[in-house]
């Protein structure tokens, strides 16, 4: 076992990996994992979040009256593993053998709680053990089992040329990384999934380019391929995320801009907040400076001073389609009231968002959307394409149920 998060770290500035927080005027630092043994044979390993960067990243953002709403997500969560084997025994802390072997069963369990304390934890990654430890051929049969019923459920095989075969392994590699990373607790991170690395340098295993916050543009490409692969049990990590966010973004909005609807952000984390690195962190006079963009500055809650989501709404719309389209190919009947709920909150935001302007009431009561982006690119303009043509199909669709 490696253990290569022996040593607390301390990131650097900036940090791409730990974009919520780099550039916070705080301490900010990683903990070390521990490992720890059994009597029983087992060897393990876990991280355990004695510290949390929530209830700073909800004042920062101008939300500290939301503190205590929701339990804190990343407080005294633990994750972790456990490895054991009949065949083996503890000897200076390694799990060794009593001699040469040509076969070798080996039990590893893994485990993530929240808000729990190391000795549950470790009492309850042994109970996976004792429970799942002695199933090897109903395990093997029941893996077996599991893929044969999802690559038979819905497949494509191009063929007839070079390129064709190229397209379908690709398409075979997309549906085998998307089911592999899929089915946990939280959505796929756009950011390489369960597949990450350790990249030349500084960093580990844990490390991403871009942190671990949600950027909608690019989840959004994941999350239709599934659907439109009939992988519809690995749509619910992602549905269920972005309802559990409607609370908090429906909060931004009162505070942020005195109305209703919900806003949610195009960098967004699990928890429902910006990134602070997007959002900017607020010195002693309450004015945001840019974490990503420094010499941008920002005096009102929501006028965040990165320029390339400050009006950028649009992931929002997609995601309320998305929703319905969902409920039109699963079938999914009992999810339709959630995803109109979903819709209604989006449209009322553009619809409330934008109805005081100086040109709606003068324009046969035809919203004029200003100042908004065209997705990140072009960063300030009206009446932005995206928007529009979100705006239309979202109605259209909601008009249809």
């Amino acid at each position: 076992m490696h253990n290569y998060r022996s040593q607390a770290k301390r990131f650097p500035e900036p940090d791409w990996n730990a974009v919520i927080l780099s550039g916070a005027p705080i301490d900010l630092a990683e903990s070390a994992d521990q490992v720890f043994t059994d009597a029983g044979g087992i060897l393990g390993q876990y991280h355990h979040n004695r510290e949390s960067g929530y209830e700073y990243t909800l004042r920062n953002q101008n939300l500290a009256h939301y503190i205590g709403r929701e339990p804190d997500p990343l407080l005294n969560r633990i994750f972790g593993f456990a490895v054991s084997s009949g065949q083996l025994v503890l000897q200076n802390g390694l799990l060794c053998t009593a001699g040469p072997v040509r076969f070798l069963e080996l039990t590893i369990a893994s485990l993530t709680q929240t808000a729990s304390e190391p000795a549950a934890w470790m009492n309850a990654v042994k109970v996976l053990l004792q429970r799942h430890g002695h199933e090897t051929q109903e395990s093997w049969l029941a893996h077996k089992r599991i893929w044969n019923d999802f690559w038979n459920n819905s497949f494509i095989f191009a063929s007839g040329d070079p390129d064709a075969e190229k397209v379908t392994r690709g398409y075979l590699y997309q549906r085998y990384f998307h089911r592999a990373g899929g089915l946990g607790a939280w959505p796929i991170l756009f950011t390489g999934s369960i597949f990450t690395t350790h990249e030349d340098g500084a960093g580990n295993f844990d490390c991403r380019n871009w942190g671990g916050p949600y950027w909608i543009q690019n989840t959004r490409l994941i999350y239709w391929s599934i659907l439109y692969s009939g992988d519809f049990a690995l749509m619910q990590p992602f549905l269920k995320m972005i309802l559990a966010m409607v609370p908090i973004s429906r909060e931004r909005v009162r505070t942020y801009f005195r109305h209703r609807g919900i806003l949610i952000p195009e960098t967004v984390t699990f928890f429902g907040t910006y990134s602070n690195m997007c959002y900017g962190f607020a010195g002693a006079d309450g004015v945001h400076k840019g974490g990503w963009q420094r010499n941008i500055t920002a005096r009102l809650p929501g006028d965040i001073p990165n320029t390339y989501i400050r009006w950028h709404f649009n992931g929002m719309l997609e995601i309320a389609c998305l929703m319905l389209e969902y409920v039109q190919y699963a079938q999914d009947r009992e999810f339709l009231n959630s995803a109109l709920a979903f819709a209604e909150e989006v449209l009322l935001f553009f619809h409330e968002h934008f109805e005081n302007h100086e040109h709606y009431a003068q324009d046969d009561h035809k919203l004029l959307l200003f100042p908004v982006s065209a997705l990140e690119t072009w960063q300030i303009c009206a009446n932005d394409a995206p928007d529009i043509a979100g705006l239309q199909a979202l109605t259209a669709a909601v008009l249809d149920r």
